[in-house]
């Protein structure tokens, strides 16, 4: 596996770290690069666990959010490639817990940061994700032009990117799937085939307007679940192959984001137990993420803890161009919902072109 890293490039554009959410329906600003995966819900859910099941009184609107997520964690999270733990908090169970991710990983040291209680019988939860996915056909860098990345306000910026165009289009049709083309209203889809199907795929999903990852992901699930059931007509909208002198241009993406989330979490939560009132002290997150020609690598970790008594023949060629705000996301077949997703809203990871 390759090693994912935070990086620092000369000539990487600089821009706000990666914003975090930790619900896919959380809004968020257009302009900036934005981050979710369910590693947070999957701890949380650990958490919840401990006690029994979600509260009674989740002691705040996000916190309800997150206490009635429905998912399939063994469904949406990549095969062997991620973990949970949750118990009461104690240097001892981080201890443990960071232990055993090192060796998860391969690595010398573990990635958390302990919880520390601040009140006796508090509980703990760590979770991790670390996947790669490499594409079935690796696609090319363009070394001779840039590809204009523009943002919400307009700004126009000359980055590096990946693809394929020309006659080598067509090489491609058997590892993407042509989700969705709709140039009238300026959306396209895209699904790239990788090598694992443990591990999902990775698709691309530049929308007509902004929108939460909950919508997001509800057209991209429709068009996953429909994709087998007719081919389409060739140079119709709803040819679902990329063919010769089509063209498709993503960014290089390399970012990481950091997050603390507890003060989003405030609120009394009740569990019907001698414990009550519960209070989330500590929440946080941490995700590193890359993508290029190759495939996609994610890692993401994420600590929490709540303490008690807290409170063809006329073919057009299309362009699949990644070149304004668009969503990332890497995503099992199958599965309701992706393990990891990403708005690129601002050039935030992109590296300049060099002339």
């Amino acid at each position: 596996m390759r090693t994912i890293g935070i990086w620092l490039l000369g000539g990487m554009v600089l821009a706000e770290e990666p914003a975090t959410v930790v619900h896919p329906g959380e809004s968020f600003e257009e302009g900036r690069t934005v981050v979710w995966t369910p590693v947070f819900q999957a701890g949380w859910d650990a958490m919840n666990a401990e006690l029994g099941g979600p509260p009674e009184a989740s002691g705040g609107e996000l916190n309800r959010q997150l206490d009635h997520f429905r998912w399939k964690p063994e469904k949406v999270m990549p095969d062997d490639r991620w973990k949970v733990w949750a118990g009461r908090a104690s240097t001892k169970l981080f201890e443990q817990v960071n232990t055993e991710a090192a060796e998860f990983l391969l690595e010398d040291e573990g990635p958390f940061q302990e919880v520390i209680p601040t009140r006796p019988n508090g509980i703990a939860f760590y979770s991790l994700l670390d996947a790669q996915v490499d594409f079935v056909t690796p696609f090319y860098e363009s070394r001779k032009w840039p590809l204009k990345f523009k943002t919400a306000d307009g700004e126009k910026t000359e980055v590096k990117f990946w693809g394929v165009a020309g006659s080598d289009s067509g090489f491609f049709r058997q590892s993407v799937r042509v989700l969705s083309w709709r140039p009238s209203r300026e959306y396209h889809a895209l699904e790239l085939l990788c090598l694992d199907a443990g591990l999902g795929n990775v698709v691309l999903f530049l929308p007509p307007e902004p929108m939460s990852f909950s919508k997001a992901c509800r057209w991209v699930r429709v068009w996953r679940g429909g994709w087998n059931e007719k081919e389409g007509k060739y140079a119709a909208g709803d040819d679902r192959l990329l063919h010769d002198e089509d063209r498709l241009r993503v960014p290089y993406l390399k970012f990481h984001s950091s997050a603390d989330l507890a003060g989003r979490l405030k609120g009394a939560r009740i569990y019907g137990n001698d414990g009550d009132p519960w209070e989330i002290t500590t929440a946080r997150q941490r995700v590193e993420f890359e993508l290029d020609e190759r495939g996609a690598r994610v890692r993401a970790v994420a600590e929490g803890g709540m303490d008690p008594f807290s409170g063809g023949p006329d073919y057009v060629p299309r362009d699949f161009s990644f070149d304004r705000p668009f969503f990332v996301f890497l995503w099992r077949d199958e599965a309701a919902w992706p393990y990891f997703a990403a708005w690129v809203g601002d050039v935030e990871g992109m590296e300049k072109f060099a002339r």
